[in-house]
């Protein structure tokens, strides 16, 4: 899991950059999405295995929602942070469409 999470670090960051220094805001829609996904398919693939476990509590995905909704928040918005910044450079170098 660790793996895959850096690696929706490192592409969500690449992608930041990249759109953002071509003007293309629809990216955003990218992260939130990417992060919602990886969020709330972790924790119903645990709760999967903690039920197969017996030792599960039918309430666990309603106490991961507030994880998971910092979770993406937090990776979202360093994500528009990216972009932003990458907006602001092409924008000073006279890069934008």
């Amino acid at each position: 899991m660790r793996t895959l999470q850096l690696a929706l670090i490192w592409a969500n960051w690449a992608g930041s950059l990249l759109f953002g220094w071509l003007h293309t805001p629809l990216w955003l829609l990218v992260p939130v999405a990417v992060w919602a996904s990886f969020a709330f398919s972790a924790t119903a693939a645990i709760q999967k295995h903690q039920i197969a476990m017996g030792v599960a509590d039918s309430r666990y995905a309603r106490l991961m929602l507030g994880p998971n909704i910092k979770l993406i928040a937090r990776n979202a918005g360093i994500n528009f942070i990216i972009f932003a910044a990458a907006w602001m450079a092409a924008s000073l170098f006279g890069m934008a469409r």
